[in-house]
């Protein structure tokens, strides 16, 4: 389909010697933005990016990074929006205020950092994944919606 995917997972974000000054002259040295990937493609984004960001100022309901929870992947996010109903804060990814580019950095850096850190709570982001986000959950969410309108 000509959509580029990554061959191995990498940091999308500085080296550690980098320092957050460096990475705010050249950006484009570090990151990774592929434009529009088709929607197929997108879970493979997800599971090969080291953290996943989502540095929204607004947001309805942060579907993307219920998208790379998902896939196990570690996030930091914006507390905009529905983000803070998908993200428990340290648990199952990071939560910093929006326009706080530096606290951003910090939090991105702090999981390339620390792989284990980052890697436990992609498993937990997943794990409650599928137990709120998934088809299943959604339909028995809804039927236990529907059956107490009508009960009342």
């Amino acid at each position: 389909s000509g959509t580029r995917l990554p061959s191995q997972k990498r940091h999308m974000t500085p080296a550690p010697q980098l320092s957050v000054d460096a990475a705010r002259r050249k950006p484009w040295s570090f990151l990774d933005q592929p434009g529009w990937t088709d929607p197929c493609q997108v879970v493979n984004w997800f599971t090969a990016a080291d953290v996943v960001v989502a540095p929204s100022w607004f947001e309805a309901q942060g579907l993307s990074v219920m998208e790379a929870q998902a896939a196990g992947a570690a996030v930091v996010a914006t507390t905009v929006g529905g983000i803070p109903d998908a993200i428990q804060d340290g648990k199952t990814g990071i939560l910093v205020e929006p326009r706080d580019p530096e606290a951003l950095a910090a939090a991105v850096i702090c999981l390339l950092d620390d792989p284990a850190t980052a890697a436990a709570i992609g498993r937990r982001a997943a794990e409650q994944a599928r137990h709120r986000f998934s088809r299943e959950a959604t339909a028995l969410a809804f039927a236990s919606l529907y059956n107490r309108v009508l009960a009342s």
